[in-house]
């Protein structure tokens, strides 16, 4: 069976967080985007041979709800647990956003990161 590549998304996923020092509890926005064959899903149209969206919603929830100084860092923990949570996984990208920043007078503070499998370090 040929490979299909494809994406599997979630967008605007509310998560709870607690960022800076002193530590100020938010709400985050995250957009996950997870990289993934689709060849057995497309064939088989079963549950089994795809990622479960709830599953990848509370995989992101846990790791963004970890007290952080930076949305970086709350950033690459997220897709850092996808990657290791799902090892069908062959690219995952996050985009996790906090609305309204205080002091910035922005509509949001964003920041995107990256990580494929074969060049991520999982440490």
């Amino acid at each position: 069976m040929a490979s299909i590549p494809g994406r599997l998304e979630l967008r605007g996923l509310r998560c709870s967080g607690s960022l800076g020092d002193p530590p100020v509890d938010a709400v985050l926005l995250v957009d996950v985007s997870v990289g993934l064959d689709l060849s057995a899903v497309a064939e088989s149209d079963a549950y089994a041979d795809t990622l479960d969206l709830a599953d990848l919603a509370q995989t992101v929830r846990i790791a963004v709800a970890t007290p952080r100084l930076l949305l970086e860092t709350a950033a690459v923990s997220a897709a850092r647990a996808v990657m290791q949570r799902y090892l069908s996984a062959r690219e995952v990208e996050v985009r996790l956003c906090k609305p309204e920043p205080a002091g910035l007078q922005a509509a949001e503070e964003a920041i995107s990161v990256r990580l494929a499998r074969e060049v991520m370090d999982l440490r």
